[in-house]
């Protein structure tokens, strides 16, 4: 049951307004909500997020997200700015004149329309039924993003004063990664996960590896599980 006490976003009723005037399309509105999260919900104006957190936050696969974070930052609804070489820190435009202006409503002739109701039709048919295995699946989704959300929750608590550091990010970004399988998490597959030593090997090992593109962490050619 959703409380106060457990969190909220403030944010200013002005803004609000702006947003709501606003159509931002459904990929893209995740990705901005779960920015706003971020900021306005920590009391902060940017934070720092891995493509991972956003990938986890919202279900949705990373080229999703990227393409949606492009459309934001496009219609300068966000901000984006390299801290460093491994993140990139992000924050809301609150300055909403300068959201570049929706384009105009197109009206389409009947013609169209008619075409794409038929497509619409013959779409209706291929729909997949919400079946058991559906079912489960989407369950597991939900599940596996609760899972990863406990495991920052508990880094933050357990890693008091380190929550805001970005290597704490790439540590929850590292740990919080799928298995191919996506059921589990990389922590998970761990006989033993004790969170401050892992922590700890990850700050003695800080200037001798450098994160490479696909989300591995190496050094001169190997690659290495922490």
């Amino acid at each position: 049951m959703p409380h106060l006490e457990n969190g909220f976003v403030r944010i200013a009723s002005e803004l609000l307004d702006a947003i709501i005037l606003y159509r931002i399309p459904g990929e893209q509105m995740k990705v901005f909500l779960y920015i706003l999260r971020k900021t306005y919900g920590y009391g902060k104006k940017s934070d720092n997020i891995a493509l991972s957190q956003f990938s986890i936050a919202t279900g949705m696969k990373k080229p999703t997200v990227c393409r949606a974070i492009k459309g934001l930052k496009e219609k300068n609804l966000i901000v984006i700015k390299k801290d460093n070489k491994l993140w990139l820190s992000y924050s809301i435009n609150k300055y909403y004149a300068k959201w570049k202006p929706l384009s105009k409503k197109i009206t389409l002739s009947k013609k169209i329309i008619t075409v794409i109701k038929k497509d619409n039709l013959s779409l209706s048919k291929k729909i997949i039924p919400y079946t058991k295995e559906n079912t489960t699946k989407d369950n597991t989704t939900k599940d596996i993003i609760y899972r990863a959300r406990e495991f920052e929750k508990k880094s933050t608590e357990v890693l008091n004063g380190k929550s805001q550091t970005p290597l704490f990010k790439t540590f929850i970004d590292y740990w919080t990664e799928s298995n191919k399988s996506g059921k589990k998490l990389r922590f998970e597959d761990q006989k033993f996960f004790d969170i401050k030593k892992r922590f700890a090997t990850f700050e003695r090992r800080e200037q001798k590896f450098i994160k490479n593109n696909s989300g591995t962490y190496r050094e001169e050619g190997k690659s290495y599980d922490f």
